[in-house]
């Protein structure tokens, strides 16, 4: 039988009433509180008994403190005097425990009662979760502006969503507990004035539990979806790496305490160590989506390399799935096969291929192309747009300085098998280009030839794209 057990914090760092029942529901269960840590407690085994439990608050303590204030020793001999013994201290807050059937309360003012819970929650749970709000805002805003900028280079990146994942649900878990404790407050104000008593606080347990269930089941989601071991691999040790974290900042600042550091040093020092850890783990964090993103690219791909005009360039010979000497019969044999982006999530996937001669012969033809697969048909028609507008910058100004914009227009979407088809117009010209948007079910296809592509060429692409 284990003698002891760790159970994560649910509960609100106001939630008195909450964490009171909770205990007295453990101490019949054979449970007593020993510790509380920033990742929850930790309980040991006794005797089932039916002990009351009490929460208070005690603004002028800190978790930096290596032992009690004066103003602490009093405040708990007055308890002791009363039956209430401490069981823990976790900075301001304080829980006591008495096994008399009907003990005297400790608090019996419920307007001084609640100024001690705010003036405490001021100094913990509102910086924190008002910090938290704004850090998530920020970083969706950074999000939606990324998906601005290209939404199928952010939707087809797997570490883009790992990087954005824990936000949204940070966000709302924020903006409930902020809501649930002004709410609360402004009602247990009332209460307290017009007829003395004191107003449970809200146990948000529940929903905190549901909002790491489904945190948990999206993170899953996004690793399934990986198909990249190693990115799984950083994955995991992010978020191994916030735990280590927090559990090592927690042990100096323990550390400190039993040596009776002062707390403004221990603050310091704790901050510090927390600060650099985070920096170290951010920038690792950087380096690995970093490193993913250049390992995606062709220039780690080279096979050997050429020399023109006394400058070395590199060789590429990647697997691309369609090539010109499919299209044209050609005796050029050393071209350049390059993969540019190879992504895929559990939104879409993405791959942007290329097919170069070498720099001796420019003369001839080359191309390049985008294949994406769209798994959510709801993302079909906002694929499309990102394509559509991939050149919507580009433009031409003629003599007057009249500026005319290039545009994608219908095309005829017969010989290349497509549902809808699309051809860059140049604006001012009044001439088409050979850069092509095709529609397939569930496939969007951007191609930009080198040459003036001929229909029996676009029947040949259709049939070996829409495959």
């Amino acid at each position: 039988m284990r003698e002891h057990k760790f159970v994560p914090m649910l509960f609100s760092f106001y939630d008195r009433t909450g964490i009171e029942k909770y205990l007295e529901s453990q101490a019949l269960k054979g449970w007593v509180l020993e510790k509380v840590t920033p990742l929850g407690w930790k309980f040991r085994r006794e005797e089932p008994k039916d002990a009351h439990y009490t929460v208070c608050y005690f603004p002028g303590a800190s978790p930096y403190d290596p032992e009690p204030s004066e103003a602490e020793l009093t405040f708990m001999e007055f308890c002791s005097h009363t039956g209430w013994e401490i069981v823990v201290s976790n900075g301001q807050m304080k829980v006591f425990r008495n096994e008399n059937p009907d003990p005297v309360p400790i608090e019996t003012d419920p307007l001084l009662e609640l100024e001690n819970i705010h003036a405490s929650v001021k100094k913990t749970f509102l910086p924190v979760y008002i910090m938290d709000l704004i850090l998530g805002i920020m970083q969706i805003g950074l999000f939606i502006s990324r998906v601005n900028i290209s939404f199928i280079g952010t939707f087809s990146s797997d570490w883009q969503f790992f990087g954005v994942l824990w936000w949204p649900f940070l966000i709302v878990l924020c903006v409930v507990e902020l809501l649930r404790y002004f709410l609360w407050r402004r009602r247990a104000i009332r209460l307290a004035q017009e007829e003395g008593s004191f107003l449970e606080t809200p146990n948000t347990a529940g929903f905190q539990c549901a909002i790491v269930v489904t945190s948990i089941g999206a993170l899953l989601l996004v690793l399934l979806s990986v198909g990249n071991p190693v990115i799984t691999l950083l994955m995991m040790g992010t978020i191994g790496g916030i735990f280590a974290v927090t559990a090592l900042v927690f042990c100096v600042t323990s550390i400190l305490k039993r040596r009776k550091v002062s707390a403004a040093v221990n603050r310091r020092i704790s901050v510090g160590i927390a600060i650099v850890l985070s920096l170290v783990l951010t920038f690792g964090l950087i380096f690995g989506l970093m490193s993913r993103i250049v390992s995606t690219n062709y220039e780690d791909s080279a096979v050997g390399t050429y020399e023109y005009k006394g400058h070395t360039y590199k060789i590429y010979k990647d697997e691309i799935p369609l090539k010109i000497e499919e299209l044209i019969a050609t005796d050029y044999t050393e071209y350049n096969y390059y993969i540019v982006w190879d992504d895929e999530s559990v939104f879409l996937s993405r791959l942007e291929a290329m097919q170069r001669p070498r720099y001796n012969a420019l003369e001839q033809p080359d191309f390049r192309y985008t294949i994406v697969d769209v798994k959510w048909g709801a993302l079909y028609k906002a694929c499309l747009n990102d394509f559509l507008d991939d050149y919507e910058g580009w433009s031409s100004e003629d003599i007057y300085g009249n500026v005319f914009h290039d545009s994608f227009v219908l095309a005829d979407a017969a010989p290349w098998g497509a549902d809808k088809a699309y051809q860059l117009k140049q604006g001012g010209v009044d001439e088409m280009s050979q850069i092509y948007i095709l529609c397939y079910s569930g496939r969007l296809v951007k191609i930009q030839f080198g040459w003036d592509v001929t229909q029996e060429q676009m029947e040949k692409i259709g049939n070996l794209l829409e495959g």
